[in-house]
């Protein structure tokens, strides 16, 4: 156990990965700046609507599969060659079939609305989600340096395309995202040729799907919980602006704060990418005592940047911005405290993994849901971006709470080790 959860392998882990997400967070920052800075404050909240409905689209070619593939297949890549090629390969004709049906709905969506652009934004999130499973493989085969160099890679692609856009005298909010969907898709392509997938063949093992399946029923409600809670603010915005009720700009000022605050869960991700072929492996409380103290480590680090962010925020804002989003200081100040609860409750949230007591996850996401939708309606119809700013805050903490809860006195071991999808079904054979 100590050796899998040994401090230099995770660091050296999570140091790849985070460096490939400074690098590309740094031109990701780049990217909201300009657009920020060309686009018009209305406009800029469209964008936010139509990255933040991408981002939900791409999140349903998983549902919680990539995590729990690379959970249940932790060492057996090494193991058994023969035998991860076949759970990879019926994976990954899952996501196909995903790929399909996300298809449909885009189609469908488009005879519907009649919106040329919204389709484009809906069919190019296939790319996206289908380029993180293969990164999951990568996970899996513990070549992290490539996928800190690949989650680098899109934001220099877009940077390409979208930055090269937004500098042009005619930049609109239609060109800015055509550039994104040309920059899925090279994305996809750069992912492909670079995560080695074993030769593709009709395939889908019953068996391994059985399990996949079985493995994920709980994940799938929980990530389809926390994808809406991610985006709920910005669908109330959009909603109450869609109908008049707040200004146009309400949704542009929290967009702004939104987009600009994002920089703290990209430790989040490297991190939790990194420790969960480990976690998933604890098997006793004494190795849940081993992580918790790794987790609360973690509280002066955070604290730090976040009170470096929130006093610079007001400069950033209003000196970079000439006093264009002065409005969403404030938001963004509160959006930290939200964000920096999640980088704990994220990866204490990691040890239902090897518990398997994914219901808990669900009971989780089902109250902060609940509280999101019933604090956005109140909070944003009253005081726009502010009011969404609040909500937000509110129900990370909560979260972070039943999450603390839940891992200190809810979490039963199995005293029997368990084995992996594919471990399993290899003593099947």
């Amino acid at each position: 156990m100590q050796k899998s959860m040994s401090k230099d392998r995770i660091l050296k882990d999570f140091l790849s990965l985070f460096s490939g997400r400074v690098f590309g967070a740094a031109l990701n920052f780049l990217i909201m700046i300009v657009l920020m800075d060309r686009l018009s404050i209305s406009e800029f909240g469209q964008f936010t609507y139509f990255f933040a409905l991408m981002g939900g689209m791409q999140l349903c070619l998983d549902v919680g599969m990539d995590n729990s593939f690379v959970a249940m297949s932790a060492g057996t890549y090494s193991d058994d060659r023969k035998l991860y090629e076949t759970g990879e390969i019926t994976f990954l004709n899952l996501k196909y079939l995903l790929g399909i049906l996300s298809i449909v709905v885009s189609i469908s969506t488009f005879a519907v609305k009649q919106d040329l652009l919204l389709f484009a934004v809906m069919l190019s999130s296939i790319p996206l989600g289908l380029a993180d499973t293969l990164l999951t493989f990568l996970r899996v085969k513990g070549k992290f340096k490539s996928v800190g160099a690949l989650v680098a890679v899109i934001n220099v692609v877009r940077l390409t395309v979208v930055g090269g856009l937004a500098i042009t005298k005619s930049v609109s909010l239609d060109s800015v995202m055509y550039g994104y969907v040309v920059s899925n898709m090279i994305y996809f392509i750069v992912c492909y040729f670079s995560a080695g997938v074993s030769k593709w063949k009709l395939l889908l093992d019953s068996d391994i799907l059985r399990r996949i399946f079985s493995f994920t029923k709980w994940l799938f409600l929980y990530n389809v919980s926390i994808m809406l809670m991610m985006r709920m603010e910005i669908f109330f915005l959009k909603m109450y602006s869609a109908s008049g009720q707040i200004s146009e700009n309400d949704l542009g000022v929290y967009g702004a704060a939104f987009r600009l605050a994002f920089f703290l869960p990209l430790v989040t991700t490297s991190l939790t990418a990194a420790l969960l072929p480990k976690v998933a492996q604890i098997k006793d409380r004494a190795g849940l005592d081993h992580y918790l103290k790794k987790i609360r480590s973690m509280i002066f680090p955070v604290a730090g940047i976040l009170a470096v962010a929130f006093f610079l925020s007001w400069p950033l804002f209003h000196y970079g911005f000439a006093g264009k989003y002065d409005t969403s200081v404030p938001v963004f100040q509160l959006i930290l405290l939200g964000v920096g609860s999640s980088v704990f409750s994220n990866t204490m949230i990691l040890v239902f993994y090897s518990t398997k007591q994914f219901n808990l996850l669900v009971s989780l996401s089902g109250v902060q849901l609940i509280l999101n939708a019933f604090l956005d309606w109140i909070l944003i119809k009253h005081y726009g971006a502010m009011g969404a700013g609040f909500s937000m805050v509110a129900v990370r903490l909560i979260g972070l709470v039943i999450v603390t809860y839940f891992v200190m006195n809810k979490l039963e071991f199995n005293r029997e080790e368990d084995k992996s999808l594919l471990v399993n079904k290899a003593t099947s054979v």
